[in-house]
């Protein structure tokens, strides 16, 4: 019941490089909702090589009409003489609007690991229908318990490569420290998911707190913790609508 009601609320409210790079750097959405309508479809992309077919690559999430959000490890083997892109469709199609990613910015260029995070660039705006969510500010307000939304176009398990599908399923925020939130509920994160969001819904808006990390493919997951990283978002162009309270 608690899994109904939370994707009724989220609907009512409406990685560039070569193949193998980004199926090595990739982390679906286990036990997920497909999603295609509402805030969640309207910005949350997939971001794949120019060539992909939907089986490779990583998500992402709007910031503005010119800039997303994703994991630094998603950016392995990535440039922009890779040709990455975004794919702008809750299930991937070849025929799907696309933007070319022209530059890629990660937190921490030395490591992944210690800032997960990174801002993507890219050209033509945003396809008609498409808008950004806000993005969670320092100083909002978690609390371990709290429903959180995985969303993210990864594998809905483990062996079987289904990638290419906007899904969600919710979660419980179990801990945060050291710039990353820990998860466990009904859904989990797995390949293809990473650089995906996590979002909460405060006074029926939907936020971001979270960039997917890692995960189970089952019950647990880890994500950035997006507030730890406002000025970095703001320092790599990025123009988010940020949300500072309850």
């Amino acid at each position: 019941m608690r899994y109904a009601a939370t994707m009724m609320v989220v609907a009512a409210l409406g990685c560039g490089a070569e193949e193998g790079d980004l199926e090595r750097a990739a982390q679906g959405i286990a036990n997920g909702q497909v999603i295609t309508v509402g805030p969640i479809a309207r910005s949350t992309v997939m971001f794949t090589p120019g060539n992909g077919d939907g089986t490779h690559g990583c998500t992402a999430t709007l910031l503005d009409e010119a800039h997303a959000l994703t994991a630094a490890h998603c950016l392995l083997g990535a440039t922009p003489a890779t040709e990455p892109v975004l794919v702008f469709s809750p299930a991937f199609s070849p025929t799907a609007p696309r933007r070319s990613v022209t530059a890629l910015v990660p937190a921490d260029p030395r490591s992944s690991v210690r800032a997960d995070i990174a801002v993507l660039t890219f050209a033509g705006g945003l396809p008609e229908g498409y808008t950004p969510v806000g993005i969670a500010a320092a100083g909002f307000p978690l609390r371990v318990g709290d429903d959180v939304t995985h969303a993210g176009y990864g594998q809905t398990t483990r062996t079987v490569n289904d990638r290419g599908q906007l899904r969600a399923a919710p979660t419980k925020l179990d801990a945060v420290r050291n710039g990353r939130i820990y998860l466990r509920g009904v859904g989990s994160v797995c390949s293809g998911d990473s650089g995906g969001p996590d979002f909460v819904v405060r006074r029926g808006r939907l936020v971001q707190v979270g960039v997917h990390v890692s995960g189970d493919c089952a019950e647990s997951a880890s994500s950035t913790d997006v507030r730890a990283f406002e000025e970095f978002l703001r320092s790599a162009g990025g123009r988010p609508s940020f949300v500072r309270g309850e």
